[in-house]
């Protein structure tokens, strides 16, 4: 989880089934969760110096859905925060729900709320599916809940999670008119096309932090925001490890076995008989009479 904290250089918290990573050590690896169904890599910043980014994380299943979470630090804000991509596959056309919508290419239902409401405003659409209630196993190995928070009950969450009265900022009304105009002069000068300047405009309004207008210059000329397998540095694409081309989307599945499996969706699958992430160990039980 991010922290409130004046350092830059401060670490987020991660945990693995409910134990402290060090992210010092793991900066750079690739490690192999849930059972071996998930690779998390972790990434250190960049070297944009205005980008602000803390670390980069990439969850890549097996499925071939990816979740990467930037961590940056706001000088103005006093705090971390996070950038969340979701990247999915055809796979799960119709299978989706929550405030990522419905992908069934449909945008009409795509507010449906959590007990088949479909709402018009996209506010009261966002809150029907804001968690309150706490689980006591949260953060632990199998006990994902879609109806309870899963932080990790010694991690101390700040007010905006845990206050049921906190009303988030949707919209742009109660910024002033002056902050507005800033907003809008120092995004416009970074010549942002159309679908970026909005997000541009509001992040900077409402955190009163116009390094955000730096964060949507990076991420210009990268197509497909690099697939969520790597980082936009300069319109180009900077692929996490076992990723490359123009959008990181070809996985190399680096040291895979080819004569014992094959890399589909970046990962190693591997034949019968053989197991391991590169799939050159003889699997334990094949061949075993019973």
């Amino acid at each position: 989880m991010s922290q409130i904290t004046l350092d830059p250089t401060d670490m987020p918290h991660l945990r693995i089934d409910g134990a402290l990573v060090n992210l010092t050590t793991a900066l750079g690896k690739q490690l192999s969760i849930y059972n071996k169904t998930a690779f998390l890599k972790i990434q250190k910043q960049s070297d944009e110096k205005n980008e602000g980014e803390v670390v980069f994380f990439s969850l890549e299943y097996k499925t071939g859905v990816t979740v990467t979470i930037y961590v940056r630090h706001s000088d103005t804000m006093g705090r971390q925060f996070l950038n969340v991509l979701y990247t999915l596959t055809a796979d799960f056309k119709g299978r989706t729900q929550g405030i990522c919508g419905l992908m069934d290419n449909n945008p009409a239902n795509d507010l449906t709320g959590p007990n088949g409401e479909l709402y018009t405003d996209p506010v009261k659409f966002a809150d029907s599916w804001r968690i309150l209630a706490t689980n006591n196993q949260s953060g632990l190995y199998d006990s994902w809940s879609w109806n309870s928070s899963n932080f990790h009950a010694d991690d101390v969450m700040d007010s905006t999670y845990t206050d049921p009265s906190h009303v988030p900022m949707y919209g742009l009304s109660n910024v002033s008119s002056d902050l507005l105009k800033k907003s809008r002069q120092t995004c416009l000068a970074r010549k942002l096309p159309d679908n970026l300047l909005k997000s541009c405009i509001y992040d900077v309004a409402v955190t009163n932090d116009t390094s955000f207008a730096m964060q949507e210059v990076l991420l210009t000329g990268c197509p497909d925001q690099c697939s969520g397998k790597g980082r936009c540095v300069n319109q180009t694409c900077e692929c996490l490890k076992g990723w490359t081309g123009e959008k990181c989307e070809i996985g190399t599945c680096p040291n895979c076995s080819t004569s014992n499996g094959k890399c589909i969706k970046g990962f190693c699958q591997c034949s019968v008989g053989w197991q391991g992430d590169t799939c050159s160990e003889k699997a334990t039980c094949y061949d075993v009479n019973n």
